[in-house]
């Protein structure tokens, strides 16, 4: 089974070169990827610049199995809120002994006047491959924006490759611009409904669809959908004390499951006040 993974990467390799994850943990999973304002430590990943409403430090670990294949994905995520801005960390591994994607960054972000935060991140990307395969590396930017236009109204951008950075030959082609733009409405204390609209690597503009549940201030849940392929999510979130466990699988037409599991480490009382 996995020299059989191992070529299909090889086939489609452009579309699996310094696959940028865009969109880490569970919760984000769950939202089938509508993820531009989660607020948490995975919003290094998904939108650095919702760590200025991080108010202690946070850290979190991700772990899922694509498509129940043996292609595992781990990170580790960690936020550091100061009086000068949020900095974060990212760490990711994507892969098996035969092929394997690794990224390390680092964001910082910083509310710019009220309503508006700004960030940026920078990183570098490596990947590997086995039987005399080229492997290649690349540095890459990435730029944020969330506005908050009312109480309960706010847009959000994500910008992938603004510029071109250093790259080998082999991954060059792969950092190309991407944008992601969102926006979240929040019905209620315990509702909220997220969508977003992105520019793929390997697919046109996709539709994403989510919505947040908090049930009984302990549990959240969640669910959405997105297009191209089409594909569906659920997840659970449950906070026991200072961690919160969650849950979350996706569906999709072509490939079936992929399972996902999160922990976040925060500060729940300092992160509400």
């Amino acid at each position: 089974m996995k020299k059989i993974i191992f070529y299909i990467l090889i086939l489609y390799g452009n579309h699996c070169l310094f696959s940028q994850n865009a969109r880490l943990g569970a919760s984000a999973e769950a939202l089938s990827g509508a993820s531009l304002f989660v607020q948490d430590a995975f919003a290094v990943a998904n939108n650095p610049a919702m760590t200025t409403e991080i108010k202690a430090f946070e850290g979190g670990l991700t772990s899922k199995r694509k498509f129940l294949l043996a292609l595992p994905e781990h990170a580790v995520v960690a936020v550091l809120p100061s009086k000068y801005g949020a900095f974060g960390g990212q760490y990711t591994y994507l892969g098996m002994d035969d092929y394997n994607e690794q990224s390390l960054s680092f964001s910082y972000a910083k509310q710019l006047f009220s309503g508006f935060n700004a960030a940026l991140k920078f990183g570098g990307l490596w990947n590997h491959f086995t039987e005399n395969y080229a492997s290649g590396m690349a540095l890459n930017m990435e730029a944020a924006f969330t506005l908050r236009l009312r109480k309960d109204c706010f847009l959000a951008a994500h910008i992938l490759n603004p510029v071109q950075m250093h790259s080998t030959e082999v991954a060059f082609a792969q950092l190309r611009p991407q944008i992601r733009l969102g926006t979240q409405y929040i019905l209620s204390e315990q509702l909220c409904i997220s969508a977003e609209i992105g520019d793929e690597i390997t697919k046109p503009w996709c539709v994403a669809v989510g919505a947040e549940y908090e049930w009984k201030e302990r549990f959240l849940l969640r669910c959405g959908m997105s297009s191209y392929p089409l594909s569906y999510s659920a997840g659970i979130g449950c906070e026991i004390n200072a961690f919160r466990v969650d849950v979350a699988t996706v569906y999709t037409q072509y490939l079936g499951f992929t399972p996902q599991l999160s922990l976040v480490f925060f500060n729940k009382h300092k992160n509400k006040q």
